[in-house]
């Protein structure tokens, strides 16, 4: 509980301050797709709310993306594996805050940080093997500092990737035929993102 106040407290703190740093700019609201890749896995799916003013940016944003398939087997007894199915779904919620540097002609450089709330659960299940269900659950706040670049088309249309080295703390449950746990974990990584953007 102590680790969920003190992140959203940094979510508060980054916002009111990028707020009261360009509170007399013009605001230029926009809207961002893109995709999230973390170490080898999957590539996530986002879509953001970027909202600029001065020198700084705001961009809260919503990932999701689910999975499902089959696994088949070819072995035979006594080494035989059963086939499996599965399913996994991702959500996330977050908010970043930036500070904007013009490097060149229609090029700027993103400094800042960026704080969230993730969602993951998978089940599965050997159709074969009678009671063998079994699901998985974790959720829990994350954040970190991000570093990008932006590259403008035009004043409404731009392309932007960025890093990021996150810092997560979960919590996670499973569950299957022989037993149940629980527990927590903490788990550094690095995100890279890539992302058009449409601006007002």
């Amino acid at each position: 509980m102590k680790r969920n106040i003190v992140t959203l407290k940094t979510l508060g703190l980054m916002v009111a301050l990028s707020l009261a740093a360009g509170a007399a700019a013009p605001v230029q609201f926009g809207l961002g797709v893109g995709l999230l890749t973390s170490g080898g896995e999957e590539s996530t799916p986002t879509v953001s709310a970027p909202i600029r003013f001065g020198n700084f940016r705001v961009e809260p944003a919503v990932s999701y993306y689910s999975n499902d398939g089959e696994t088949k087997y070819n072995y035979t007894p006594p080494n035989n594996l059963s086939d499996n199915t599965y399913e996994d779904s991702y959500y996330s919620f977050e908010v970043g805050a930036y500070w904007l540097k013009q490097i060149a002609p229609s090029t700027e450089l993103s400094l800042g940080g960026r704080v969230g709330y993730s969602w993951y659960d998978s089940t599965s299940e050997y159709p074969n093997v009678p009671n063998s269900e079994g699901a998985y659950e974790s959720s829990g706040f994350y954040l970190g500092p991000t570093v990008g670049g932006e590259y403008f088309f035009n004043p409404h249309v731009s392309v932007g990737a960025d890093v990021s080295l996150l810092f997560a703390s979960n919590s996670a449950t499973s569950e299957n035929s022989s037993y149940d746990s629980e527990g927590e974990n903490d788990a550094m990584s690095l995100q890279s993102g890539a992302r058009l953007r449409f601006y007002m």
